[in-house]
C-alpha cells in the first residue's frame, strides 16, 4: 500500500488551481438526487479519489469503495475517506464486500464490479439503477457478455475521458514519472508505444514533444494507419523488446509479453505500463526468466536475464505507474472523476428506464462537467 501522498496537499492543490468539485458538490447538493442513494465503486484508491469521495459523502450519498489494486491503493486516502464517510474495502474479496451492500448505482473501473453483479442471479432483481465503466477494458469485457442485465454508460468513449483523460493526463503523467523515477533522460532515444488507443497515442505525443524518437506497435490496422499519418514509424512489441531504451504497454490486455519475448530484451530496457490492468507487461513472465530480482524503490525494480545477463527496469509492479505514481497534472483526472459523479447522479434518474447494456454517455453531462469546469478555471 502507497501512503507517499499528502491528501492534504492535494486537496488543497485542487481547491487552489482546480476547484471544480466545490462547483459539483453545490451542484449535487441542490440536484439531491444521491441522497441516501447506495453507490458501489471500484476504483483506484488515491489521494484523488479521496477528493472525488469527499464530494460525494458531503452531497449525503452512501459510499462503498473496492480497491483496484494494493499497488495503487494509498493508505493516508483510505484513512481520509474513512473519516469522510466512506466504506472502504480492501483485498481480493473487496468488490463482493460492496456488492453485499446492494448499491443502488454501481461506478467501475474494469467491470470487476458489474460482472460480480451479473453473475449473482439475485443480483439482478435487485433496486440497482445501472452501471458505468471507465476502461477501455471493461468494456471490451462488456461487449463481450452475452447477457447484461442492466444499463452500462460507457465513459471511456466519452470526450473527457478519451480527449482529455486519457489523452493529456495519462501522457503528461507518462513523461513525468520517467523523470521522477529513472533520473536520466531518454532525449534522442527509441521508445516504442505498444497500442495507438487514446492513452498509446497520448504517451507517443507527449514523449515526442521531450524530444523521444517515438515508434508505434500496433496490431489493429485501422490505429496503425492512424498512428502512420499522426507522423509516427512503425514497429513491433518484438522490435521495441530487443532494439529501444523505453517499452511503454498501454493496449489494455493482461499478459501481453511471454516468457520468450522477454528472454530477448535488450539491455538496460526500462518497462513501464499504462493499461489498467497490472498483468499487462506480464513481470509474472520476466521473473520467471530472470536468475535475479532487485526492488531498487517502491517504483522500480531491475531483473537480470537468466540467458544473457542484460537487465530491465520494470516500473510501479506492472500498475499503471501514472495511478501508481500519481504524477502528472490533476485536472483531467478531476475532470473524468467529476463525469462519473455526475452519471452516478443521471443513474438515479434514468437508469430504471434505460435498456439493458451499453449505453452512450450523454453528451449533456460532458457539457455540464465543462461548464463546472470552465467556472473553476476562471476562479
Amino acid at each position: 500500500m502507497n501512503n507517499a501522498t499528502d491528501v492534504s496537499t492535494i486537496t488543497a492543490k485542487a481547491d487552489r488551481e482546480f476547484p471544480i468539485f466545490k462547483e459539483l458538490e453545490s451542484h449535487l447538493k441542490e440536484s439531491g438526487k444521491l441522497k441516501n442513494v447506495k453507490i458501489g465503486w471500484h476504483c483506484h484508491l488515491t489521494a484523488i479519489t479521496a477528493v472525488a469521495a469527499k464530494c460525494l459523502t458531503a452531497s449525503g450519498a452512501d459510499l462503498y469503495l473496492s480497491e483496484c489494486t494494493p499497488a495503487t491503493t494509498e493508505g493516508s486516502a483510505v484513512e481520509q475517506m474513512r473519516l469522510d464517510g466512506a466504506t472502504i474495502h480492501l483485498g481480493p474479496d473487496s468488490p463482493k464486500r460492496v456488492l453485499e451492500h446492494d448499491p443502488s448505482i454501481i461506478s467501475d473501473t474494469g467491470l470487476v464490479l458489474t460482472e460480480a453483479y451479473l453473475a449473482t442471479s439475485k443480483r439482478k432483481s435487485s433496486s440497482t439503477y445501472g452501471a458505468s465503466e471507465i476502461t477501455g477494458s471493461g468494456i471490451s469485457r462488456l461487449r463481450n457478455l452475452k447477457t447484461i442485465g442492466l444499463p452500462v454508460i460507457n465513459l471511456n468513449d466519452g470526450v473527457i475521458k478519451s480527449k482529455i483523460e486519457n489523452f493529456h493526463g495519462v501522457g503528461d503523467g507518462l513523461v513525468e514519472a520517467l523523470a521522477l523515477v529513472s533520473k536520466r533522460s531518454f532525449v534522442k532515444e527509441t521508445a516504442t508505444v505498444v497500442g495507438y488507443g487514446q492513452v498509446g497515442a497520448g504517451a507517443a505525443h507527449y514523449l515526442r514533444r521531450t524530444g523521444v524518437n517515438v515508434k508505434i506497435a500496433e496490431t489493429d490496422p485501422v490505429r496503425a494507419l492512424l498512428a502512420h499519418y499522426d507522423g509516427y514509424a512503425l514497429g513491433s512489441l518484438e522490435d521495441g523488446l530487443i532494439s529501444g531504451s523505453l517499452l511503454v504497454t498501454a493496449t489494455g490486455k493482461k499478459f501481453l509479453i511471454s516468457e520468450e519475448l522477454w528472454q530477448n530484451a535488450r539491455n538496460d530496457l526500462t518497462v513501464v505500463n499504462l493499461g489498467h490492468w497490472q498483468e499487462e507487461p506480464n513481470l509474472a513472465a520476466l521473473e520467471k526468466v530472470s536468475k535475479h530480482q532487485e526492488n531498487l524503490s517502491k517504483a522500480i525494480s531491475t531483473y537480470t536475464l537468466a540467458k544473457t545477463g542484460n537487465k530491465v527496469h520494470a516500473y510501479t509492479g506492472g500498475a499503471p505507474a501514472n495511478v501508481a505514481l500519481l504524477t502528472g497534472s490533476i485536472e483531467p483526472t478531476l475532470l473524468h472523476l467529476a463525469t462519473e459523479i455526475l452519471t452516478m447522479d443521471y443513474l438515479v434518474e434514468a437508469g430504471q428506464n434505460l435498456a439493458p447494456g451499453e449505453q452512450p454517455l450523454p453528451y449533456k453531462l460532458e457539457k455540464e462537467v465543462s461548464r463546472l469546469a470552465l467556472r473553476a478555471l476562471k476562479r
